[in-house]
């Protein structure tokens, strides 16, 4: 009885320590469950420790890129993609299920209404964006979200065939300089406050053209711009005295009311002899800053604090009008370039300089950036986001299978505009026609959803 109990206590043994018997390997968590497009994505294993070289990782169908943050921690980046995709980590043992992510990105397009010229925000800070633009005739305020005209204006107020675009006011983002047209002639430029009630507010020196587009900068101080050249008026006293100079067709004008500074845009080109781009002074309307470290300044947003400026263009160039890479800078109040993110250098090709835009929200962690990068010889309108902490790119959001109409709207003069909603999780990108006489025209409306 002994032996036999002594042979069952080695056979007991040798099943304990067979080389051969299945080992569980060790779990594998997701710390992010959702994340942008081309994002990072973190998991944690015990496994990972020591380990010589870093497993596979695998989000949906592809193989992604992975860096260790730390023993027991990996990042990997997410592929261009929108969607719940499973994860899987090749460990030594065996593949291993680490659950899904979701990923943000873009969602879709939509056939917008009748507009052109520029889209300005009217209700920053509310949860449902309103746009205003030219419609078919007159103006018209546009419910990003739901995709619907809530609101118009007449064109005896401002009409799309007298100029580009409604111009902005100091006075706040429901203010705008207009001219309105009667009985087929345009009439002065005028100042309207367009919603949510219609009432005239101030006549303008500004005589009637086909401007491009007109501002109302500071009290009494206006600004104009047509085909090449800019006019600035002071009217202190009457008449108003003004000068004019040559840009190179702004079509935008960004203020900052709480430094009573303003700068056209586009202004300047890489190596143009006007360069480098400045922003003015509101009150004496020359020079306040230079943009040394910009080639140009393709379209610029101030931040909610006001101290500095964000600012998609060209690097400098010795080159007049060369086709510089593009970059996203923070400028600070004095004219320095504290961050930059040269857009040619995240690896999808040289960015797009045929349509931009930027947004920087005060009530948004992030900063968006709309450009396009070329795949399979097809521009693609593309969102760059970055942290504004930390100033690195956190998501690209590429728009694949728009329609050609609306990458042709947004080639044209630049038409197209970044308008954030945080407090949807959204941005929208609205492409619309820009110029002259545009009617029957439809703009398109692209949806991104945000973590």
């Amino acid at each position: 009885m002994k032996l036999l109990r002594s042979a069952a206590v080695l056979v007991l043994l040798a099943s304990c320590t067979d080389t051969n018997s299945p080992v569980t390997p060790p779990q594998v968590s997701l710390a992010t469950t959702v994340a942008w497009s081309a994002g990072q994505v973190r998991l944690r294993s015990q496994a990972f420790m020591g380990m010589a070289s870093l497993p596979v990782v695998t989000i949906g169908n592809t193989a992604v890129p992975v860096t260790r943050v730390n023993d027991s921690t990996l990042s990997a980046t997410a592929p261009i993609a929108t969607g719940s995709f499973p994860v899987s980590v090749q460990l030594p043992q065996k593949l291993v299920s680490a659950g899904s992510v979701t990923l943000k990105g873009f969602e879709g397009e939509a056939v917008g209404p009748f507009m052109s010229g520029r889209a300005a925000l009217i209700n920053p800070g509310e949860t449902n964006p309103l746009v205003l633009s030219y419609g078919d005739s007159g103006v018209v305020v546009v419910d990003l979200n739901a995709n619907a005209v809530v609101a118009s204006v007449p064109d005896s107020v401002a009409s799309p065939d007298c100029t580009m675009s409604p111009g902005p006011s100091y006075r706040g983002p429901t203010y705008f300089v207009v001219q309105g047209e009667v009985g087929g002639v345009c009439r002065y430029s005028q100042v309207w406050n367009l919603y949510p009630t219609v009432s005239m507010v101030d006549s303008t020196p500004i005589y009637v053209w086909t401007w491009y587009v007109m501002a109302e900068v500071g009290p009494k101080r206006w600004f104009a711009e047509y085909n090449n050249h800019t006019a600035f008026w002071s009217c202190d006293s009457q008449p108003c005295t003004y000068n004019t100079t040559m840009d190179v067709g702004a079509y935008a004008v960004t203020m900052n009311p709480s430094d009573s500074r303003f700068i056209f845009t586009p202004s300047s080109f890489p190596g143009s002899t006007g360069g480098p781009p400045s922003v003015f002074n509101v009150t004496s309307l020359d020079t306040a800053m230079l943009l040394p470290g910009n080639g140009s300044v393709i379209t610029a947003q101030y931040s909610g604090t006001a101290d500095t400026m964000f600012v998609f263009g060209q690097a400098p160039s010795a080159t007049p009008n060369s086709q510089a890479p593009m970059h996203l800078t923070a400028v600070r109040s004095d004219g320095v370039v504290v961050r930059d993110q040269p857009l040619d250098s995240l690896g999808y090709g040289g960015a797009t300089q045929l349509f931009n835009d930027v947004a920087a929200p005060a009530s948004s962690p992030y900063i968006y950036a709309l450009t396009g990068y070329t795949v399979d010889t097809t521009v693609v309108p593309t969102l760059v986001v970055l942290d504004r902490a930390t100033w690195t790119v956190v998501g690209v959001a590429m728009a694949k299978g728009v329609s050609a109409n609306t990458v042709k709207l947004m080639w044209y003069r630049g038409g197209v505009w970044v308008i954030p909603a945080p407090a949807l999780h959204k941005v929208f990108v609205v492409a619309q026609a820009f110029g002259y006489n545009m009617h029957q025209t439809h703009s398109a409306i692209l949806t991104f959803d945000t973590p």
